[in-house]
């Protein structure tokens, strides 16, 4: 236990609105959670501050050598946090409602509940890792999925609109890592549904983290699609409007390496559309994309891409000769170096 409990307390509240003191904060939080009555002091304030401020220490780049170079410490206890934080929950369900009115109650369990998935998540995570124990993975992403969605709700019913939009996203990310333990096909619809609705909310607020939002929600899209066959073409259509949504946000961010890597998906959902006999426009859609990514890393290869690079060109060159055979040469980009086989 840490000496003074006021140290920490006041310690959590310096590091309330960002990490200022990252290894201050690890060292007083992992020797609190040593202790075995860290239960004994848990109002909901405190609760607040210290499943925030951790959150902020798991997710810094600094922690794993914040770690590293505190060996002497024991590592902080996730699972303890995460126990920490459902008795805060607890408390704040049965013990403040006759001090706070509906919506400061409401908004706290949307906080906790956020807090409670990201050190779920952050279990999970660790377990993929380390563990081949299927079972125990699938707990904590059901955990992990359930505080995402019940801080979800709280926040839209009690106006916290942005943390709404994380937590569905949140959720949608539970789904598909449900979906990477179970096969369950079920769970690809939710994921990228919860994730392609909740990207398009957050474009405003951050548009980087909605454009690779909409590619793993296009990535969810594909994959529901190989699992049920080419008659479901309607779903990587899907999957293509998705990584359209990206591309077109990381171009507007300046991100073009990013855009490149969208056109290769596109190209490929593209090509496979024509090849099922969709719509032939299908087929100018992936050489429109194909060629973007070609021309990138022609000229930005560092070798990492030499591989999809040549089969790209194989499918991109397969299109062209289907263009000159048919005479549509429309199909084609307006440039002159457009043609290269």
């Amino acid at each position: 236990m840490v000496g003074n409990i006021y140290s920490l307390e006041n310690l959590l509240l310096r590091n309330y609105d960002g990490l200022k003191e990252p290894v201050d904060c690890y060292r007083a939080i992992s020797e609190y959670f040593e202790s075995d009555d860290f239960f004994s002091l848990n109002n909901f304030n405190f609760c607040m501050n210290m499943g925030r401020v951790t959150k902020f220490l798991l997710n810094s780049s600094e922690y794993d050598q914040i770690v590293l170079e505190n060996m002497d410490l024991p590592k902080l206890d996730v699972e303890k946090l995460y126990l920490f934080i459902l008795n805060g929950i607890e408390n704040l369900k049965f013990e403040t409602m006759e001090f706070m009115d509906e919506k400061r109650v409401g908004r706290k369990q949307a906080y906790l509940n956020g807090y409670a998935a990201a050190f779920s998540k952050c279990i999970y995570k660790n377990l993929d890792e380390n563990s081949d124990d299927d079972e125990l993975k699938l707990q904590w992403v059901k955990k992990w999925g359930e505080h995402e969605e019940k801080s979800a709700k709280f926040s839209e019913a009690f106006d916290l609109l942005s943390f709404s939009i994380y937590a569905y996203i949140g959720l949608g990310d539970s789904l598909r890592a449900e979906y990477d333990i179970t096969g369950d096909i079920n769970k690809l619809s939710g994921a990228y549904y919860y994730r392609s609705k909740y990207a398009k909310k957050m474009m405003k607020q951050n548009s980087i983290h909605a454009a690779c939002t909409y590619s793993f929600a296009a990535s969810d899209a594909y994959d529901e699609f190989v699992a049920k066959g080419e008659q479901n073409f309607d779903i990587l259509e899907v999957a293509y409007k998705c990584e359209l949504e990206a591309l077109n946000l990381f171009y507007v961010e300046g991100r073009i390496k990013k855009v490149a890597i969208s056109q290769l998906f596109l190209g490929d959902y593209a090509y496979i559309l024509y090849n099922l006999k969709v719509d032939d426009s299908w087929r100018s859609n992936a050489i429109f994309a194909y060629y973007g990514y070609i021309n990138y890393f022609e000229t930005h290869s560092d070798g990492r891409n030499d591989v999809a690079l040549e089969r790209v060109k194989k499918k991109y060159n397969e299109l062209l000769m289907d263009v000159f055979e048919q005479n549509v040469f429309h199909d084609l980009p307006v440039d002159n170096h457009a043609i290269r086989i």
